[in-house]
């Protein structure tokens, strides 16, 4: 009775759950199953999706092998005509030295770098950069009097060949001329790096005795700093990569040689009014002093050449006024400033007053009116420099006397005057590429020469590193016009 009730329940539910099968079995006779394909009723499903699986992952295998075995036994002109997508190889961005553009075909032009930017791009981005450095290098040299080396493979040499294809689409052309320059100023700046500390040796006070109404050359010690700025923007990762020593090493033996070759025919004296010379023989002569001691153990990158050649290279950095002036696009008679003379009186007399308020809110927060002034959005900074008003921040040498004078005439105002006129023009203008940036150039240097000199390292390199891009915006503004 039991087993009876067990059945009629299990019936009961196998017809719930099977209704068409347990029909089905009604109708028909129940066949025998061999034993080896007997399945059981509650795998049966299971059984069937994963044959489907299996069928459908052996028709993708076979569709696979047929277009694989198609495609190698095609001729050559039917692979040529294949519908395939370009492969691109993807490559660093471009460096000085950068193993990855060394490589054949590394400027072909299927080949972007990681970012995707184009390859001219990446290469300009560099150039750009190196030549505004060397451009304000250049101003420097020229300012203080040192020999330009203006020879085929020189410093000079090279910054007029980067002007000149500033505006070349070759790969090749450009890469050449961003590494050769790259090379000729590093060179040259580690060696006047070296001039320079050397003149800061001779302790006779005989700088910052100029007026204060005009820009004096820095002294050498702070020139030092601004070379080892120049230097710490060179070597940055995003410029270069590895620097090649022996090519360094080549541009400086070059150079010396030039030098004692001009020296020897012109003769060397002793005899200078300040006993400048004869205090670097000795300086020179003596193993144990702190220059010979620092630049001896830099002989991968420096070649130090004999005390006399030294001793007239270095004095050049004794200079206080610039030596020569720079070829700029625009004079500072024909830069738009305006006569005071020419403002109504009423006019002229408010914006005294508010000079004044100014510069007392400037005095009680400790501040420069050039700060008060770069925060206040009710007049334009260029129109303050129109009137040749200081702008300046506090870092700058005319910030305290700007805030204590405000009717003085600012003597930054000239250079902020040739850096906003720069900014505001949109193409090239009508001067040379290397015209325009003497005089871009010029004005950082001038800047860099009145900042203060409690700044630190790393703020100097900052401070140099937004003015490159002065440089580099006139750059792309050259190339923009050649496209």
């Amino acid at each position: 009775m039991r087993n009876f009730r067990a059945n009629h329940l299990w019936g009961t539910a196998f017809s719930k759950l099977f209704p068409k099968r347990s029909s089905r079995e009604k109708e028909e006779e129940p066949k025998p199953l061999e034993p080896a394909t007997e399945i059981n009723e509650l795998t049966d499903g299971f059984y069937m999706y994963s044959q489907s699986l299996l069928e459908e992952e052996a028709k993708k295998r076979e569709a696979a092998m047929a277009h694989e075995k198609q495609m190698s036994d095609g001729s050559d002109n039917s692979f040529a005509s294949a519908p395939m997508s370009p492969i691109e190889r993807r490559i660093h961005p471009y460096t000085i030295d950068n193993p990855d553009w060394e490589l054949p075909g590394a400027l072909m032009e299927e080949i972007r770098d990681e970012n995707g930017l184009d390859k001219v791009s990446s290469i300009m981005s560099v150039y750009s950069k190196v030549y505004g450095v060397a451009k304000i290098v250049y101003v420097a040299f020229v300012s203080f009097g040192v020999e330009l080396d203006d020879f085929p493979m020189g410093f000079l040499f090279h910054i007029k060949r980067a002007e000149e294809y500033v505006r070349s689409v070759s790969l090749a052309e450009l890469k050449e001329m961003v590494e050769n320059l790259y090379y000729a100023v590093y060179a040259r700046l580690i060696a006047e790096m070296a001039n320079v500390e050397l003149c800061s040796s001779f302790t006779v006070d005989i700088r910052r005795a100029s007026a204060k109404d005009t820009i004096a050359l820095p002294e050498p010690s702070h020139m030092y700093k601004i070379f080892l700025s120049c230097k710490e923007i060179l070597d940055s990762p995003s410029i270069c990569s590895e620097l090649n020593k022996h090519t360094i090493q080549v541009c400086q033996e070059n150079f010396i040689r030039r030098t004692a070759n001009r020296m020897s025919s012109g003769g060397f004296s002793l005899d200078d009014v300040l006993g400048y010379r004869r205090h670097i023989l000795t300086e020179v002569s003596n193993e144990l002093s702190p220059f010979c001691q620092k630049w001896r153990r830099l002989s991968v990158l420096y070649r130090m050449p004999a005390a006399e050649i030294l001793a007239v290279l270095s004095e050049k950095y004794l200079s206080i006024m610039p030596k020569s002036p720079i070829a700029e696009e625009i004079p500072v008679s024909d830069l738009p400033f305006i006569n005071p003379d020419t403002i109504r009186p009423d006019v002229w007399e408010r914006q005294i007053i508010q000079d004044h308020r100014q510069a007392t809110l400037a005095k009680l927060e400790g501040r420069s009116i050039g700060d008060i002034r770069r925060e206040n959005n009710g007049r334009r900074l260029l129109d303050f420099v129109k009137e040749r008003k200081c702008v300046c921040p506090s870092a700058c040498d005319c910030a305290h006397d700007c805030t204590m004078n405000v009717e003085r005439p600012c003597v930054c105002a000239p250079r902020m005057m040739r850096i906003m006129v720069a900014k505001q023009r949109r193409g090239p203008g009508a001067q040379p590429l290397g015209v325009r940036c003497n005089g871009l150039a010029k004005a950082i240097f001038d800047g860099l020469a009145v900042i203060s000199r409690d700044i630190g390292d790393s703020q100097m390199v900052a401070e140099l590193g937004i003015a490159v891009q002065l440089l580099e915006e006139e750059v792309q503004k050259e190339r923009m016009a050649g496209e």
